[in-house]
């Protein structure tokens, strides 16, 4: 009975790295020494957190649409979403921010947007916002 229980935990514990290697909490991060990709990192969080359901190709609340860099550049009806360059600086950085400058916090009645994803925009952002 013993050699089965020990058995059991080995294989608890087997599944379990197995699963937490699985488990990619930020899969759309660049590796440090890349650019931030637009197309491969940031528009991927933006689908991931429903960003992309109201302001996308079919809806666009308050005139604005994420799923593209002219979009943001451009901006809706409060104005450009990103500012190149500067990020704190950017609308859209401050709406993710728990006391955002217009109404609600985006993603409006979502989770927040982590900080590491957060960190990407940013990055993306500072690095002058390529269409990449």
């Amino acid at each position: 009975m013993l050699y089965l229980t020990k058995r059991i935990t080995v294989c608890i514990a087997a599944i379990s790295f197995i699963l937490a290697g699985c488990n990619d909490d930020d899969p759309v991060s660049p590796p440090p020494e890349e650019d931030v990709s637009f197309s491969e990192h940031v528009l991927p969080i933006f689908q991931e957190h429903g960003c992309t359901g109201c302001h996308g190709g079919t809806l666009q609340e308050n005139d604005l649409r994420v799923d593209s860099v002219d979009e943001l550049l451009e901006g809706g009806v409060s104005g450009p979403a990103i500012e190149p360059g500067n990020a704190d600086g950017s609308l859209l950085i401050q709406q993710m921010s728990p006391d955002p400058p217009l109404g609600n916090r985006m993603p409006l009645g979502m989770s927040p947007v982590p900080e590491e994803q957060q960190n990407t925009i940013r990055t993306w952002i500072n690095e002058g916002a390529k269409d990449n």
